[in-house]
């Protein structure tokens, strides 16, 4: 049974090998996160994955977007602004970076203290779709975020 990146690799006819040399994720990862349901892509590997895939495939970045909801056609969107919408505009500019973690964690459905771990542990890797329902809740680019993150692919 594929998952979300199988089947989206599958559609545009993507080589794992040649995405594995181009990404440094190794082919047998790949293929866990394209078959085996259960598997969960770091926010890394699947930014690496899926954008070289849409640039092999000669697509227009704009393509990431629509790839995040082909992949993931179920998952919540959560806008963590809306709470903020009757305050003044400034008040909304500073509430939109002074959130409290908290909050955030419990409006995303993130365990309790994840983020700490984030801060605390420098090999603490997040999982792509705690970057997607983030970037997409703080109303950001999504692609820009990961960019912001991960830097620009090669």
């Amino acid at each position: 049974m594929a998952t979300g990146i199988g089947e989206y690799l599958k559609k545009l006819k993507s080589n794992k090998a040649k995405i594995s040399r181009q990404t440094g994720i190794s082919t047998s990862r790949i293929n866990t996160l394209c078959k085996h349901p259960d598997s969960k892509p770091y926010a890394e590997e699947f930014y690496k994955i899926i954008l070289t895939a849409i640039n092999n495939a000669g697509l227009d970045e704009s393509h990431f977007n629509t790839a995040i909801q082909e992949i993931y056609p179920t998952q919540k969107n959560t806008n963590l602004l809306q709470d903020f919408s009757d305050l003044s505009p400034e008040a909304r500019f500073f509430k939109k970076y002074t959130q409290q973690q908290k909050d955030i964690e419990i409006k995303l459905n993130i365990p309790p203290g994840k983020i700490s771990k984030y801060y605390n542990d420098k090999n603490k890797r997040a999982l792509a779709t705690e970057i997607i329902t983030f970037a997409k809740g703080m109303k950001l680019d999504v692609l820009a975020a990961f960019k912001e993150i991960y830097g620009d692919l090669p």
